[in-house]
């Protein structure tokens, strides 16, 4: 994910769930100084997740995230809740 912030950030965050669980992983980031931009990789295990939403956060608890993007797999039966959204190929693409 490609991130610009003013102030400076705190940690990026991963939620994502299969439908029982929901899991969530942070990225420490507060060696950042302000009014910066950064690529960041988030090295996380999305298999038999179901969603995934994306969140960056700054040392004034101010937050930016995504919507809840449905992940969506080559042998998956039910392919209504795929769709050629952004998002869908944002999360594919880099996870």
């Amino acid at each position: 994910m490609f991130i610009q912030w003013i102030f400076p950030l705190q940690f990026p965050e991963t939620i994502s769930g299969e439908g029982t669980n929901v899991y969530m992983h942070k990225i420490n980031l507060n060696a950042t100084l302000a009014f910066g931009q950064q690529k960041i990789r988030l090295p996380i295990n999305l298999t038999n997740r179901k969603w995934v939403r994306l969140e960056a956060w700054d040392i004034a608890a101010n937050g930016a995230f995504t919507q809840t993007v449905w992940i969506c797999y080559r042998l998956r039966l039910i392919k209504n809740a795929c769709n050629s959204s952004p998002f869908f190929a944002f999360v594919n693409k880099n996870f």
